[in-house]
């Protein structure tokens, strides 16, 4: 892997310690700055005159947000609480708390997980009674809400989940995530943060639905350094209570085993997590090589996320029935109670058919022909990391 990569790597996991690489200094900079890790390159720029003032722009911002996301965090896990709702609070301040300092990491939104329907129902009146908009998005596993601020008047997004991820069309995942995440099989888990109790996910559920979160960009839209940095350092924090046994067993069942090692053998390789941790996983070194090079060409959170169609599984080969398998994939994620009648396809397949152009122009802003070739290229990237089953 290129130098630059290795030096980016260890500088963001504390772990350079060679003279200042002035032949690499702008590429790590634009790196950090891409991905959103400049706090964590901070210290090796502070004699860098040049460099700091985008620093510091940076890391103001990324400060200023978890101070901020932390206050709206508690205003709505309050609002559930007071009413007894049972939430999860997903990623966000409890990942922050697993960081060296925990304002470093990036905040842009706050998730929640209600596994109840009817609490659900109820936490969705709560938002709308209580000064929250709905945003029509496209999102198969989740209502966005947006809620502005009173000081500053910035706008602030929660996305409301009730799937902790989209659906795949390899049901043996599906039927893995809904027993592992269902409300009667999950047990309340508290972290305290700033003074501040918050119901999470236990550890081996939250480190399966972290590696689902990941799979999900990768399929869909790639993904940044942030997401494998928050993998490490939240192995870090609880490997202790992590079952490792079980947690592999639901990987194998839902499909995605070799993902998880891609995963571990990645961080171990290039990003320092401890042989100790999981030592009986095996990965290629090579396929982790070509996965974290993906992932650094990406940015945050991947680069070609506009022009996206649907990646629910891998094939073999792509057809036009590929396309039309996809399509009653995003109907039935679409229409989670209507697809059952299925007198009703003809008129829900034009609707989906509809809307997906309309999102493609206004949302997208990406040709038909884009989405088909990205579709294609993320199909190659699905294979590669050989999850599911070939359709």
């Amino acid at each position: 892997m290129k130098d630059l990569y290795n030096i980016y790597l260890s500088m963001i996991c504390d772990q350079y310690d060679g003279e200042f690489p002035q032949k690499y200094s702008k590429d790590i900079l634009s790196l950090a700055l891409n991905h959103y890790t400049t706090p964590l390159i901070y210290k090796y720029y502070m004699n860098e005159q040049q460099y700091l003032s985008q620093i510091r722009r940076q890391m103001k911002t990324i400060i200023g947000n978890y101070y901020m996301f932390s206050e709206f965090t508690d205003m709505v896990t309050s609002l559930f609480t007071r009413n007894h709702i049972r939430y999860f609070l997903m990623k966000g301040i409890h990942l922050s708390e697993c960081y060296p300092v925990c304002d470093i990491r990036k905040q842009s939104d706050v998730d929640i997980y209600i596994p109840d329907t009817s609490e659900f129902k109820m936490a969705r009146r709560l938002l709308l009674a209580n000064g929250f908009t709905a945003k029509k998005d496209t999102s198969t596993h989740h209502l966005e809400f947006i809620y502005r601020s009173p000081v500053g008047g910035s706008q602030l997004i929660l996305e409301l989940h009730y799937d902790v991820v989209s659906k795949y069309q390899y049901a043996p995942a599906n039927k893995v995530l809904d027993e592992v995440f269902n409300k009667d099989s999950l047990m309340n888990y508290y972290m305290t943060t700033g003074g501040r109790k918050y119901n999470v996910l236990p550890p081996t559920q939250n480190a399966f639905y972290m590696l689902h979160h990941m799979l999900n960009h990768y399929m869909f839209s790639g993904f940044g350094i942030r997401l494998l940095y928050d993998y490490r350092m939240f192995l870090i924090r609880y490997n202790d209570e992590i079952d490792y046994e079980l947690l592999k067993k639901w990987c194998d069942d839902s499909g995605i085993l070799n993902f998880y090692g891609i995963i571990i053998g990645t961080l171990k390789q290039y990003m320092y997590l401890s042989n100790d941790i999981d030592a009986d996983t095996v990965y290629e070194e090579d396929i982790c090589e070509y996965f974290i090079e993906n992932v650094l060409t990406g940015g945050d959170f991947g680069a070609d996320s506009a022009g996206m169609l649907i990646n629910s599984t891998s094939y073999k080969n792509i057809t036009f029935f590929t396309y039309l398998k996809e399509g009653h994939y995003q109907m039935k994620a679409t229409f989670r109670r209507l697809h059952k009648i299925i007198l009703l396809w003809p008129i829900l397949w034009a609707i989906t058919f509809v809307t997906f152009i309309i999102n493609n122009k206004r949302v997208r802003k990406a040709s038909i022909s884009e989405i088909i070739k990205n579709f294609k290229d993320t199909n190659k990237k699905i294979r590669m990391i050989k999850i599911f089953e070939d359709r």
